[in-house]
């Protein structure tokens, strides 16, 4: 019993130390002990599990470190390197659809409050699509193809600069380091992964890369792309996450997430990242989608063949009129009266 305890102090130590933050970064293996502000339906769970949206349709939420960062020295300066890393997961109830993603974004301010849900991810809206005021760097994690954002497919990783259309994006998947063969991946597919991005500010370069869990970070970024973030990026921002939701339920959770200033972001202990739910089969939608049908078919068959039954069997048993009660009409007597 004493070592047990012993043990759980120790971990529960280890947790709120890892969980503490600083002004050029810090590490939230789990959220148990939160330096995160949320809205709409985000919210965090008892045992840590940031929650971005839940299994609620047509909605948006946020969630961000509270403490605004420091990206550079000087509104007129070069802005920082930085790196970070989180650990994710997309739940939904259909196999084949989901909705509609979920970005890591930094931005100047916490209020999305007029920000779009479903294609515009809680990020902007149609009056202020590729404006330079905007100041928000997103890496999009989506899962919809929208046409109007020059989309590629429905499962995708973008560099988005101020707007929903990417500068840059490549399905979802990593590299091999061993031969370069590219992997697929399904972000949809309810399975834990990994992104990683790093911003070099000397080469102007910034890397998105992605992974499953528990694989180490791919040699090869996912995405490559030159771009002088102190055009966008403000002296102070916040970092975070922005989800929505279409018509489809989608639960989008972050089990952990490191970041640094000016450096490589811490990794993170996957013996210490909460549990996602346990999913919901989906043999019973399957069943519903295929037995409903069925038994509405089957019942509508049934009481129309009793109907027929009925209609039948008063024809064949009515009483049948002879020629001569046309004339003079029907004289019929019951067995009673005649006897």
């Amino acid at each position: 019993m004493f070592l047990k305890t012993l043990l759980f102090l120790f971990l529960l130590h280890r947790e709120v130390a890892d969980s503490c933050g600083g002004n050029d970064g810090f590490t939230f293996n789990g959220f148990r002990y939160r330096n995160i502000d949320t809205d709409g339906i985000a919210s965090i769970t008892s045992d840590g599990l940031l929650v971005v949206t839940n299994n609620t349709v047509q909605s948006k939420a946020h969630a961000f470190y509270r403490t605004p960062l420091r990206f550079r020295d000087s509104p007129n300066g070069t802005v920082f390197s930085f790196s970070t890393t989180f650990v994710f997961a997309f739940i939904s109830e259909l196999a084949d659809l989901s909705g509609d993603g979920m970005a890591f974004l930094v931005s100047p301010t916490k209020d999305f409050s007029r920000a779009l849900g479903n294609q515009y991810l809680g990020l902007f809206n149609s009056s202020n699509l590729g404006n330079s005021t905007n100041h928000v760097l997103a890496i999009e994690l989506d899962t919809i193809p929208n046409p109007e954002f020059h989309d590629i497919d429905d499962n995708h990783v973008g560099i988005n600069i101020n707007d929903m259309k990417s500068d840059e994006s490549h399905t979802a998947g990593y590299y091999l380091n061993d031969t370069g063969s590219f992997q697929n991946l399904s972000l949809r597919s309810g399975q834990t992964m990994q992104v990683w991005v790093d911003y070099d500010s000397h080469a102007m370069l910034l890397n998105v890369t992605l992974a499953s869990i528990p694989m180490a970070k791919p040699h090869r970024p996912l995405l490559c792309a030159v771009v002088n973030l102190s055009s966008v990026l403000l002296e102070t921002m916040y970092v975070g996450f922005s989800a929505s939701t279409g018509p489809f339920l989608t639960s989008h959770y972050v089990l952990g997430w490191s970041f640094k200033m000016n450096g490589v972001a811490q990794a993170l202990d996957f013996s210490l990242l909460p549990s996602l739910p346990r999913a919901k089969s989906n043999h019973k939608l399957k069943v519903l989608r295929i037995g409903l049908p069925v038994v509405s078919v089957s019942v509508v068959l049934i009481v129309g063949g009793i109907f027929v039954f009925i209609l039948r069997r008063r024809t064949k048993y009515s009483e049948l009129l002879e020629d001569w009660e046309f004339e003079y009409g029907p004289h019929r007597f019951s067995y009673k009266d005649l006897f």
